[in-house]
């Protein structure tokens, strides 16, 4: 799954998901849009590139190369791959610059890493077949995509 659409929200914004409650299972998406989280209260705002809020459940091999914004003060509520989580995330990455602060188990990589095949290599996790390729042909400004 992917998401490239911009995204603005007033509570649970995410380029995936905003809101994920009975155990989501979240594999292999990635998001390159803006989400934006647009509130001024502080009550159950979370913003994320991948989810906004995570309650159970997981994010695997995942990335996020979107900026994150937010009008709130406080920057808890904002993640690169996950806005708040109590779940596992494993094996994600975000884009240096994209966000200020990270709060979960999250990798930051430099646009140049983020567009090598290592990062592919990172992303298949060493599965077969290969779910992620480089972007050769730059449907994706570069960043890796899924295979069909």
């Amino acid at each position: 799954c992917f998401n490239k659409g911009n995204i603005k929200g007033v509570s649970f914004v995410g380029g995936i998901i905003g809101y994920g409650v009975s155990a989501p299972k979240i594999r292999d998406c990635y998001n390159t849009g803006i989400i934006s989280l647009q509130t001024t209260t502080t009550v159950n705002k979370n913003v994320g590139g991948i989810a906004g809020y995570l309650n159970t459940g997981f994010i695997q091999n995942s990335y996020n190369a979107g900026s994150i914004s937010t009008t709130l003060t406080s920057t808890t509520g904002a993640g690169a791959i996950s806005g708040k989580t109590s779940s596992l995330i494993s094996n994600c990455y975000f884009l240096s610059g994209t966000i200020a602060n990270t709060n979960n188990n999250e990798v930051e990589l430099t646009e140049t890493i983020m567009k090598n095949t290592s990062t592919v290599n990172l992303l298949n996790n060493g599965r077969t077949p290969l779910l992620w390729k480089t972007d050769d042909l730059n449907l994706n400004n570069g960043y890796p995509i899924l295979n069909n």
